[in-house]
């Protein structure tokens, strides 16, 4: 028998329910659509930032540190590739 679970508690849901919905009920739905929301709107911070590095780097600011930090961001963003399912 298959038990699906919501997708925020990780409460188990009605099996016999919908099998598009993915939360167990108002509460969780909101609190998903506001965490989704708050990571869209992240990554658009974050390319926006990233500009900024750029062209800081084009002036050569502080090349040698944005080196080693750029190190560090990049690990961070290869950890949620590998996270996000992609080799």
């Amino acid at each position: 028998m298959y038990t699906r679970y919501c997708t925020e508690c990780r409460k188990p849901m009605d099996m016999y329910a919908r099998t598009d919905v993915t939360t167990c009920g108002p509460t969780c739905r909101k609190r998903r659509e506001r965490r989704q929301k708050a990571a869209r709107l992240a990554f658009s911070l974050a390319m926006g930032e990233l500009g900024k590095i750029r062209d800081s780097i084009k002036r050569r600011e502080r090349v040698g540190d944005c080196i080693e930090e750029l190190k560090c961001l990049k690990a961070e963003i290869n950890d949620l590739l590998l996270l996000a399912g992609d080799k």
